[in-house]
C-alpha cells in the first residue's frame, strides 16, 4: 500500500508548491516511486511539471483531479503496487477538496512561515487536524518553519512558538529543519529544475535534503 501524504495549509502564500516540487523531486531521487496529485486550481505544481517535462527533464507521474473524482483517485492510487507515495498538492486553504485530500492521507505536511498570521493560520490548521483525528486517530501531523529569515527574532522564536501551539496535538511533530527565504528558492520554478538542479549547493538545496530525510523518518515511525 502507498503512503499519501498531503501538503496542506489553511492560508496561501505559504510556499506549500514550492516544498511540495522540491519534496516530490527529493523523494523521486532516492529511489521513492511516486505519483504527484495536484488539487489546486491554479495547477501550479502542474504547470511547473509540465514545463520541465517539454525540457527533457526527468520526472515523476502527475495528474490533476476533478473535486469530485479525488477520491476514487487515492484510494485507486493507494492500491497501486508500483507506488510508494502518493504526494498531494493542495489548494491555500482547507475547502472540501483539501479536507477529502486530508481525510484519506496517512501524513500532512504544513510549511508555516514565521510571522504572526501565519501562526495564527497554523492555530486554524491544528484545529482541523484535531476534528479529523476523532475519526482518523493515526492521522501524523508534520510542521516546519519555511522562509525563515535567521537574523529576524520572529525566525528564532518560531519553532518554539509552534511546539507550544501544538502541545496538546497527538502524532505531531515539529520538524528541526528550516528553510530560509533565498533568491534561489524565488527563482527556480521558471526553468522546470528543482532547487537541488537550479542550485545544487545552495542552503534551500541542502534544507530541502534534510527535510525529505526527516519526513520520511517520521513516516517510517508512524508506519512500524
Amino acid at each position: 500500500m502507498a503512503t499519501v501524504l498531503s501538503v496542506a495549509t489553511q492560508k496561501g502564500g505559504t510556499g506549500k508548491s514550492s516544498t511540495a516540487i522540491n519534496l516530490a523531486c527529493a523523494l523521486h531521487s532516492a529511489g521513492y516511486r511516486l505519483h504527484v496529485l495536484d488539487t489546486d486550481p491554479q495547477a501550479t505544481f502542474a504547470k511547473w511539471h509540465k514545463r520541465r517535462i517539454s525540457k527533457g527533464l526527468n520526472g515523476f507521474r502527475l495528474s490533476n483531479v476533478p473535486k469530485g473524482m479525488l477520491e476514487e483517485e487515492i484510494e485507486e492510487l493507494r492500491r497501486d503496487g508500483e507506488i510508494d507515495i502518493v504526494l498531494i498538492d493542495c489548494p491555500g486553504n482547507i475547502e472540501d477538496i483539501t479536507a477529502t485530500a486530508v481525510r484519506l492521507s496517512d501524513a500532512v505536511l504544513s510549511p508555516v512561515k514565521p510571522s504572526a498570521i501565519d501562526m495564527a493560520h497554523a492555530v486554524e490548521t491544528a484545529r482541523f487536524i484535531r476534528v479529523m483525528r476523532k475519526s482518523y486517530p493515526n492521522l501524523l501531523f508534520m510542521l516546519f518553519i519555511n522562509e525563515a529569515m535567521p537574523r529576524w527574532n520572529i525566525s528564532k522564536d518560531a519553532p518554539e512558538s509552534i511546539r507550544q501551539i501544538m502541545a496538546n496535538l497527538d502524532k505531531t511533530f515539529i520538524l528541526n529543519t528550516q528553510v530560509t527565504k533565498t533568491a534561489a528558492v524565488a527563482e527556480f520554478f521558471g526553468t522546470g529544475q528543482s532547487i537541488f538542479e537550479y542550485a545544487p549547493r545552495s542552503t534551500a538545496a541542502t534544507a530541502y535534503k534534510k527535510l525529505t530525510k526527516e519526513i520520511v523518518e517520521c513516516l517510517a515511525r508512524n508506519s512500524a
